[in-house]
């Protein structure tokens, strides 16, 4: 991919993160920075039921952190970002359920992405021991970001 491209993809990311900042509840303490080179959006969690959403973009890579979980691209493209910002209104509005092993400790969370033109669900999982993992465990609903307090 060349610069340019990266660019793009990278100002195309930045026009739909700008538009899922506004669309989220006034009363959460969202801390948005964006210039040329590089954004940043941190999101902490407003209650327990939440999980602290994070994510640093530049063209050509995107960090982002949901919680224990946590992921990146090194060469992000259409696809990859916009399934980044379907995670998000996944996140905003409670599809998430996150899953936690008792046995590894590892947490696994899934999405049901139905926006950016995504129809599905998306696993994405914490670092930790692998191997087949075993009852028991725990799901719980991530809240939606309008249940806040």
């Amino acid at each position: 991919m060349t610069r340019a491209e990266r660019q793009a993809v990278y100002e195309r990311f930045t026009v739909g993160l700008q538009a899922y900042v506004a669309s989220l509840p006034e009363r959460l303490h969202v801390h948005f920075e964006r210039s040329r080179t590089d954004l940043r959006l941190n999101i902490p969690a407003p209650s327990t039921g939440h999980r602290t959403l994070s994510i640093e973009a530049a063209p050509g890579d995107i960090d982002f952190e949901l919680g224990e979980v946590w992921g990146e691209f090194d060469e992000p493209d259409d696809l990859s970002t916009r399934t980044l910002l379907a995670w998000c209104d996944a996140v905003r509005d409670g599809r998430v359920r996150e899953v936690r092993f008792a046995d590894t400790g590892a947490v696994c969370q899934i999405a049901r992405l139905s926006s950016h033109g995504l129809d599905g669900f998306s696993r994405a999982s914490s670092p930790g021991p692998r191997g087949r993992r075993r009852a028991p465990y725990r799901v719980s609903r991530l809240v939606p970001y309008e249940a806040a307090p």
